[in-house]
């Protein structure tokens, strides 16, 4: 077991059993734990009431679970604040942003001080500061914003050129379920659980994408070369098919150059990428009718070899079958993933 594993195994009872001690018991938990959910891998928090999702560590420092947000908060005048919100790409998603006054004060916990704030989901070291900045500007006085000063959860207004902490947010995006039409009217048929390197769903072309036609009948291109493109996991095909594009191979330029419902990132899909497609979608009843598949062998972007390609069988059984690149044997169905 590594030393950071180790670690983390010892903080997670003693993250589950801490929580805000309230000073006042006259004022009940405004933050309990049950309002949160923590999501160790993006280093994300989401409450549940408000669907806001925030980065549980300040700006500067590090989300990893068994540091703890250690490392001390950048501090940064308002103008600076707002660009390095608007420029963030944190757990992979480009739409964080400053939060408003009032969508700071849901995370403040009333019942308790130095800090106003439930330090299981939102943990704290000894060197930080209180002073966290709001994207609301002060009406009374031009050159102002406000801040949520989370010693006492209090909300005070500021001089732009003053220096305080930032905790992002953003939106939560529209959950979806597998089988669901995603996006680009397709369907989901793979959910990683959390977002990473930028997408957490894969969707399956719609039927009829190939202007109303069926699933085009192709070889699988670039015969007699080993391109590269040999990755089976699910997160590779988009990164097997740039190869294979680069080589000029048949099948995945056809998946590549296709554009559908306005979306033009579709790929053709790794092998465990084609098999998770396989298992949701087709082996349901009826579903050459449902989805538009064929009972032929459907293309991955990953190679056998130089002279073979590897595919899966949708006439029923799922098996893995190995094809020569250079027979027009093979089906191409384009994903996604977002």
């Amino acid at each position: 077991m590594t030393r950071s594993l180790w670690i983390l195994c010892l903080l997670v009872p003693m993250i589950a059993a801490a929580g805000p001690q309230c000073d006042n018991p006259q004022i009940g938990e405004t933050t309990p734990n049950s309002a949160f959910e923590h999501d160790n891998v993006a280093g994300t928090v989401t409450h549940k009431r408000t669907g806001l999702m925030w980065t549980r560590c300040r700006l500067g420092q590090d989300p990893a679970p068994e540091a703890l947000c250690a490392g001390t908060p950048t501090t940064l005048p308002w103008n600076l604040a707002l660009q390095e919100a608007a420029n963030s790409t944190n757990a992979g998603y480009d739409d964080w942003r400053l939060p408003t006054r009032a969508e700071l004060a849901t995370i403040v916990e009333h019942c308790r001080a130095n800090p106003a704030l439930n330090t299981v989901f939102f943990p704290l070291v000894s060197h930080f500061q209180h002073s966290v900045w709001t994207s609301t500007p002060f009406s009374g006085e031009a050159g102002r914003a406000w801040i949520v000063f989370f010693g006492t959860g209090e909300a005070t207004p500021i001089p732009h050129t003053d220096g305080a902490n930032v905790r992002l947010v953003r939106t939560a995006e529209k959950p979806y379920a597998v089988g669901q039409i995603g996006p680009a009217g397709g369907i989901v048929f793979y959910d990683k659980g959390y977002r990473e390197h930028g997408w957490r769903y894969l969707e399956a072309a719609p039927k009829n994408w190939n202007a109303g036609k069926h699933d085009p009948w192709t070889t699988w291109g670039c015969s007699g070369t080993l391109v590269g493109a040999t990755a089976e996991e699910i997160g590779a095909g988009a990164a097997n098919t740039t190869l294979l594009v680069d080589a000029g191979c048949t099948a995945a330029l056809i998946a590549a150059d296709a554009e559908i419902n306005g979306y033009d990132d579709w790929f053709l899909p790794s092998l465990k990428e084609l098999g998770a497609m396989h298992k949701v979608l087709a082996r349901r009843a009826n579903f050459h009718y449902t989805y538009g598949f064929q009972t032929m062998s459907y293309a991955s972007s990953t190679e056998l070899d130089a002279t073979g390609g590897l595919t899966i069988d949708f006439a029923g059984g799922g098996s893995v079958v190995q094809v020569s690149k250079s027979l027009a044997t093979i089906v191409v169905r384009p994903v996604r993933a977002f």
